[in-house]
This record gives structure tokens, sequence and C-alpha cells, in this order.
């Protein structure tokens, strides 16, 4: 979550977000983009990952167009492994 507020907080390009645990050193994460997303947005984001998590931590960006809430209504910005 910090991470998100530093971008957030550095305009860099971020409307939502959603992390995405597919095995324990490998994390997707889902981007809504809007204007100032780029290289510097991922990069930043991939480098306070692999500070946190470890240097062999693989991140994955995917652009969407919508990050699809639970039936509740409710927007999870985390899943973890099934």
């Amino acid at each position: 979550m910090y991470i998100f507020e530093e971008v957030k907080r550095r305009n860099l390009g971020v409307a939502a977000f959603q992390v995405i645990q597919q095995d324990c050193d490998v994390l997707r994460i889902k981007i809504r983009a809007e204007p100032g997303y780029g290289k510097a947005t991922e990069d930043l984001i991939r480098k306070r990952v692999q500070s946190s998590y470890g240097k062999d931590t693989r991140v994955a960006f995917e652009l969407v167009d919508e990050i699809r809430r639970e039936p509740s209504g409710k927007m999870r910005l985390v899943v973890g492994m099934r």
C-alpha cells in the first residue's frame, strides 16, 4: 500500500491497482493507468517491491481498462496465492 501511496504523491499515473501474488516470488500488478504513467512508474514500483521482498522477486505489469470489484462491491487491492 505504501508503495502506491508514494506513486500517487509523485503523480506517476496510477488511477487504480491490484497486486496478485502468483507464486512466492512472483507478483502481477494490474494497473489502470492515467496520464503520467510510464517506465518511471514501473521502475519505482519494481524497486520498492524488490527492496521489501527481495531482489529476486519478479514483478509483471498488466495495463487494464478496469479492475473488477468483488460481489460485495469492494475492490481487493491484494490477491494472495490460491
